[in-house]
């Protein structure tokens, strides 16, 4: 195999490690709903499904189009979540595995009891922290409306320096490319295809904010970015594209900043537990940081070339992606931005293939067969139709004789023809909200 391809499958599993930043809300465990309780039709639990037991039909959010709070107000309540909408209803609707929000999810083995990873390394008889989706912590309501947000763009696998890049930011209430499904129908030339949906794109929706990626300074090997005036508060989508030839454009969805600052301590937010002086109840999910001269928030970014869309799929059991097929890439963190392990993934409408990787720091690699996620809890799917898309995780929590099937994620957004999206969340947000499409 050749050096691209591995250093391609090593990127791959340090995906959106910057996600970790906006991570979690709630460090509270909550008591778990016993075998014998159902929640009602329709319920408020998401997570109601004890060893050898069905999940929990339904869920519930609060209404569309949920906004944040004005700065100094109160947050909302959090309403339980709603299921995919037209997804499955029970897990006879599933040709494999079982009905969890919407979506046909196969789970691991019930021996498969979930763990988090600290610096690639499995944490043993560790637990990870689901209980942000039932009792999410409430959203900091005393920083500021926008900031300067700042960062690398890393690229995967072979590719060239990452500057001249536009790097925009959307409201994800009102980020719909829907319109633009279609907008290459018929082309077979990727460069084609991808120039015109981008150009649909454009010209059928307004960012929050833009610019264009530079040199960064001391670095001339990698490109920097800064976006003034990006609204905290709100889900956002970060989209990065460049030239169709080089680059496949990239959407991020799943970020959110919280508008309070990061405490001095707190290094990152893989293993926010090793922090020695870490008061109690702190909120991990802080996105700022200020050097001084004012708060700000730092998120790398990620691109894919051209070069590696081709070459990577076949290490996963993919000939390719189809010109006008996409490809989605995640990891899977706990609500205290820790890499969860033993969590399987499912889609709402599955490509060719989805793949998990060996958990190897030095060697990453698809690891053929597997059906969670290892230490890097890195998954990808391949050749993805485009579309309307869910993905929701699971994994299994407590004792052996009493385990739960706990809810690790679940997140909706929109897949962009010829595009790579990549899901970063580290549990639930403090509010949510319904996409403009169905």
């Amino acid at each position: 195999m050749n050096v691209d391809v591995r250093r391609t499958a090593r990127t791959l599993a340090a995906i959106s490690l910057a996600g970790a930043l906006v991570a979690c809300k709630g460090n509270e465990i909550i008591q778990e709903t016993p075998a014998d309780a159902s929640p009602p039709q329709g319920g408020t639990q998401a997570d109601a499904a004890p060893l050898g037991g069905q999940p929990a039909p339904g869920g519930g959010q609060p209404p569309a189009g949920g906004e944040p709070p004005p700065v100094g107000g109160a947050a909302p309540p959090v309403a339980p979540v709603l299921p995919y909408p037209e997804g499955c209803a029970a897990d006879s609707d599933c040709n494999v595995g079982l009905c969890r929000l919407g979506i046909c999810v196969e789970a691991p083995a019930q021996d498969r009891k979930a763990n988090f990873a600290c610096e690639d390394a499995l944490v043993e008889q560790s637990d990870p922290d689901f209980s942000c989706w039932d009792t999410p912590q409430p959203l900091d309501l005393d920083g500021p409306s926008s900031v300067t947000m700042r960062g690398k763009i890393e690229y995967f696998g072979s590719g060239n320096v990452t500057r001249d890049l536009r790097v925009r930011v959307y409201d994800f209430a009102t980020f719909d490319p829907s319109p633009c499904l279609d907008a290459a129908a018929g082309v077979n030339d990727i460069t084609q295809a991808r120039a015109r949906v981008e150009a649909c794109i454009d010209e059928n929706t307004t960012p929050l904010a833009e610019t264009t990626s530079a040199l960064c300074e001391g670095n001339p090997t990698e490109g920097c970015y800064t976006l003034e005036s990006v609204p905290t508060r709100l889900q956002l989508v970060i989209r990065i594209t460049g030239d169709e030839r080089l680059w496949v454009p990239t959407y991020e969805y799943g970020q959110f900043l919280n508008p309070c600052l990061q405490p001095s301590f707190k290094e990152d937010g893989i293993c926010p537990e090793e922090r020695p002086d870490a008061p109690a109840g702190q909120n991990w999910s802080c996105s700022l940081r200020d050097d001084g001269a004012g708060a700000f928030a730092e998120l790398n970014l990620n691109v894919v070339s051209q070069v590696t869309w081709t070459t990577f799929p076949p290490t996963a059991g993919v000939a390719r992606i189809q010109t006008n097929r996409s490809a989605i890439a995640g990891r899977q963190y706990d609500c205290q931005g820790r890499p969860v392990v033993n969590a399987a993934v499912g889609f709402h409408a599955p490509g060719a293939r989805t793949t998990y990787f060996n958990g190897n720091p030095d060697d990453t690699l698809p690891q053929p067969g597997l059906k969670f996620t290892n230490t890097d809890a890195t998954y990808a799917n391949l050749d993805t139709p485009p579309g309307p898309q869910g993905v929701v995780a699971v994994a299994w929590q407590g004792p052996s004789d009493a385990r739960v099937l706990k809810t690790v994620n679940f997140t909706r957004f929109f897949l962009v023809p010829n595009a790579l999206v990549i899901l970063s969340p580290s549990g639930r947000q403090p509010f949510d909200v319904e996409p403009p499409y169905r």
